[in-house]
């Protein structure tokens, strides 16, 4: 990607993210984040002889075995011989992962279309001694060749609480206003972040009410539609010479970014 391209891609896909781009095209380096909840931590080039806690994720442009590529040329024992070498140097090994096995693909139609596994997530023993849990989750992405992977230390549960989203698109709505107005106008017995506290949760249900009766389920319609384009990615991956399959994953990401 061109610097007028990230910018561009940052600015309509992620605005309100932060991010970090090499000055190079090939090969370039982009990494982006939220300040809210990110930390960076840069560890030295090579990676090599790394002797404390350590977790290491991200695209590594390699493969570690012969069945990390599918479509295109065979992984070469050259290749396999190289990174085999990088792991026994660096003492680390796959965090276990579950999603996608595939991380990134070049979209190209019919014979053409290759998956590869060139995304990983390394630690060493210290890491897993102290976070026994973690686990790496790959997910295909729309608007990216790659899948995006969020690395958790909590075992995996339902949530009971579901949480409240405030969609940007309502702010377009000529209604909006007047329903955050009316409800935010009429008092309550209480002052102070208490007050500021029960008008918000007041106005959330509002909203709620103002989204059923107006939009419709936007959430619910956005996040079925993204499991549908991950089930399409994750078949035509499985199944990568049934190219009809390529075309369902088309239609599926479409149909998330309507």
């Amino acid at each position: 990607m061109r610097g007028n391209k990230i910018m561009e891609f940052m600015e309509h896909k992620l605005p309100n993210w932060e991010f970090y781009s090499s000055p190079i095209i090939e090969g370039r380096l982009l990494i982006v984040w939220r300040k809210v909840f990110a930390r960076v931590t840069i560890l030295e080039e090579s990676y090599q002889y790394v002797h404390c806690l350590v977790k290491m994720a991200g695209d590594f442009n390699a493969h570690f075995s012969g069945l990390d590529r599918s479509g295109g040329k065979p992984v070469s024992g050259l290749e396999l011989a190289d990174s085999l070498q990088w792991l026994a140097d660096t003492q680390v090994e796959s965090l276990k992962s579950i999603g996608s096995y595939f991380t990134w693909t070049n979209n190209q139609e019919g014979p053409a279309r290759i998956y590869s596994k060139i995304d990983h997530v390394f630690m060493n023993e210290d890491w897993l001694d102290i976070f026994p849990h973690s686990m790496a989750v790959f997910r295909w992405e729309v608007v990216l060749d790659h899948c995006s992977c969020v690395v958790t230390n909590l075992p995996m549960k339902k949530v009971g609480i579901k949480l409240f989203r405030f969609y940007n698109f309502w702010t377009d709505h000529p209604g909006v206003k007047e329903v955050v107005m009316s409800s935010w106008r009429v008092p309550v017995k209480a002052t102070g972040l208490r007050a500021i506290y029960l008008k918000k949760m007041r106005l959330k249900h509002r909203l709620k009410k103002f989204n059923r009766d107006n939009i419709g389920d936007i959430g619910m319609n956005y996040h079925s539609a993204k499991e549908a384009y991950q089930e399409a990615q994750f078949q035509a991956q499985s199944h990568p010479r049934d190219y009809s399959l390529q075309e369902v994953v088309k239609v599926a990401a479409e149909a998330v970014t309507v």
